[in-house]
């Protein structure tokens, strides 16, 4: 099956598989071009997006990985919402 490669607001990398079972973490790098679990070192918290993971949307995928998605998608469902009333 095909990969897709991102690259998140904050420069980490991924490459994810979508299957019947959700979107799979296939590979995973920071800007620096090191492994992100490397990187994070001892700091890395339960929350860190690793290799094998999966993800039932895309959205959640991106969410885990991205503080700034997760704000600017905050931000649009509060302006549609707020257009609601």
């Amino acid at each position: 099956a095909d990969r897709v490669r991102i690259v998140t607001f904050e420069d980490v990398e991924v490459e994810a598989q979508f299957s019947a079972a959700g979107w799979m973490v296939m590979a995973l790098s920071s800007s620096t071009g090191r492994n992100a679990e490397q990187d994070n070192g001892a700091e890395q918290d339960n929350d860190a997006v690793q290799v094998d993971d999966i993800f039932e949307t895309s959205e959640a995928l991106l969410m885990r990985l991205s503080p700034r998605f997760t704000q600017l998608w905050n931000e649009k469902l509060f302006e549609k919402l707020s257009a609601l009333q």
